[in-house]
């Protein structure tokens, strides 16, 4: 997908989401909400896990480096969390295989020929599985069943209603199912099974490793492990921590989602609400951090993996 096009469908994703965060069974209700209102003066003193001291910490770190910057003539591009984690408002050079393969071979990659033209996926299964070919695969199927029930007759057994000849398009479902089966690596699983992936919720529970959040979304995402997937969640999930511990291995997966102000990793500035319908952005290697303001003294904070190449 185009570098802007998977932007947009970020910035559309924010303008969606709804302010309000369902409680999974918090140890808390006075929880913040992933949207809440901010002003400036309420900002300086925002932290539910925090004092005030805290703050006034954060604030004299800021005014410090912006101090320094100015008299150096530079202008601040540095933003830092409370426990030291810093972001830069400048985004990353980046630079796409693409256009690295285009300089090397002079050839633009994708599809020829016929498959030049296919818009869905199953156009492009179609030239390689043409409908004579699975067709072919339906008549040599009808003969094997009638050799099978013809042997049940035989020996005097009762035909059960699963007992019958196929068709085309039984034959192309069933071949979907094995692609799904393959693509979750499910291809043991029961039948029946295949399409469950759920935690029984029974109220609190213990975990040795890490946060409850934590240890259930590694759980629940388990089948997808290593595939590169990208996973939306919400605030009671979403940690800097987790972004950047999901994205190595053995997890490989890029995780999208707001997340609570009060996270030692969000910068003083990103807690204030801006202009209505504004944003803000800061990165940290390939995180991005966005403060969204979809109406006065109101805000949302979502951070997500941005998975690009950059260059020296």
């Amino acid at each position: 997908m185009p570098y802007n096009l998977r932007k947009n469908r970020v910035l559309n994703y924010l303008l969606r989401k709804d302010c309000e965060v369902d409680d999974f069974g918090s140890d808390s209700d006075a929880d913040e909400d992933a949207c809440e209102v901010m002003s400036e003066e309420e900002a300086e003193s925002d932290s539910s896990d925090s004092s005030d001291a805290d703050v006034q910490i954060s604030l004299t770190r800021k005014r410090a480096l912006e101090a320094s910057l100015r008299k150096s003539g530079r202008l601040v591009s540095i933003l830092i969390g409370k426990n030291g984690y810093t972001w830069s408002l400048k985004f990353p050079n980046r630079s796409s295989d693409r256009s690295q393969v285009r300089s090397r071979t002079g050839l633009t990659p994708g599809p020829i020929n016929e498959a030049a033209n296919c818009n869905e996926i199953h156009e492009y299964w179609e030239i390689l599985f043409t409908e004579k070919i699975c067709q072919l695969v339906v008549d040599y199927t009808y003969l094997k069943i009638q050799l099978v029930l013809d042997e049940i007759s035989k020996t005097g057994n009762t035909l059960q209603t699963y007992h019958h000849t196929t068709d085309l398009v039984e034959m192309n479902a069933f071949i979907g199912l094995l692609y799904h089966a393959e693509m979750w690596k499910a291809n043991h699983v029961d039948p029946k099974h295949v399409f469950i992936n759920a935690i029984p919720y029974k109220g609190k529970i213990q975990v040795k490793d890490g946060l409850i959040p934590e240890y259930l979304l590694r759980k629940v995402t388990e089948p997808i492990h290593g595939t590169h997937h990208s996973v939306t969640c919400d605030s009671w999930f979403t940690t800097i921590p987790l972004i950047e511990k999901m994205q190595k291995q053995p997890y490989d997966l890029t995780i999208t989602g707001t997340i609570r102000s009060n996270k030692k990793e969000i910068p003083l500035e990103m807690k204030i609400a801006g202009e209505e319908r504004t944003a803000k952005y800061c990165h940290h290697d390939s995180i991005t951090l966005v403060s969204w303001t979809p109406k006065k003294k109101k805000k949302c904070i979502s951070g997500f993996f941005l998975p690009t190449i950059y260059s020296n």
